[in-house]
């Protein structure tokens, strides 16, 4: 499983993403193959100005420095609009 940030889109004075979970598999066997990938979001983060904020699908906060870590370049993205 890997994050990853949608590209975000700003409505007004706020930019809004999803943190999506993406997972790839794959299955060979004598004759064949097959693939399978599925995306979910996992998070949504709002920036205002230089505050970010990010709650999962419950609307529960999370830690922001927990999310940069996992999926570097949140924060830059989120906070900079030519770094999206």
């Amino acid at each position: 499983m890997t994050l990853q940030l949608d590209p975000p889109r700003t409505c007004g004075r706020f930019r809004l993403a999803a943190l999506c979970e993406r997972r790839r598999a794959a299955q060979a066997w004598p004759g064949g193959v097959a693939g399978q990938c599925n995306k979910s979001p996992a998070a949504v983060l709002i920036a205002e100005g230089d505050r970010l904020r990010a709650v999962d699908l419950a609307g529960r906060p999370l830690d922001i420095a927990t999310l940069e870590a996992a999926c570097p370049g949140l924060v830059a993205a989120m906070t900079d609009p030519e770094a999206a």
